[in-house]
């Protein structure tokens, strides 16, 4: 079971002190109404049960993923190497660092399944709407260099 950022283990409580933190993910996560996606992606996205009989990853915290490959250019088949490498990541996708992390098949799987319901585009839509909602844009790129810029 995935616990939220509301459950914290000793290892989170530690993290957190640390001085570097991810400006633009934070401030994203700040920015986005993520209910408003998450109930999106719960009409149309059927979460069952992993091979091993365990409830799947919920379908917000793999579309987080999906968003981390676009504004970091993380090739599909890396993502979790970076969410695992990653505190910034792990925390914006709301998993603790004792949380398994979705593989990259497990995401390749659920965009493929959103693509088929038409629903990938729609979603990443609806995120840079949010964004630009805020007179703001994402410039995106290699890895640690996705920043918030001011629309002029």
């Amino acid at each position: 079971m995935l616990k939220r950022k509301s459950s914290l283990n000793f290892a989170d409580v530690a993290v957190a002190k640390r001085k570097i933190k991810n400006q633009f993910l934070i401030k994203i996560d700040q920015l986005i109404d993520w209910n408003l996606i998450e109930d999106r992606i719960n009409k149309k996205y059927s979460r069952g049960n992993r091979f091993d009989g365990r409830p799947a990853y919920p379908g917000l915290i793999l579309f987080k993923m999906c968003l981390l490959e676009e504004w970091f250019n993380i090739y599909h088949n890396k993502i979790d190497f970076y969410v695992n490498d990653s505190i910034s990541f792990t925390h914006f996708l709301g998993l603790s660092l004792d949380d398994e992390v979705p593989s990259h098949s497990t995401v390749s799987r659920f965009r493929i399944e959103l693509h088929k319901k038409g629903l990938y585009s729609q979603l990443l839509e609806q995120v840079n709407q949010q964004i630009d909602s805020k007179n703001l844009r994402v410039r995106s790129g290699i890895l640690k260099q996705a920043v918030i810029l001011h629309n002029k």
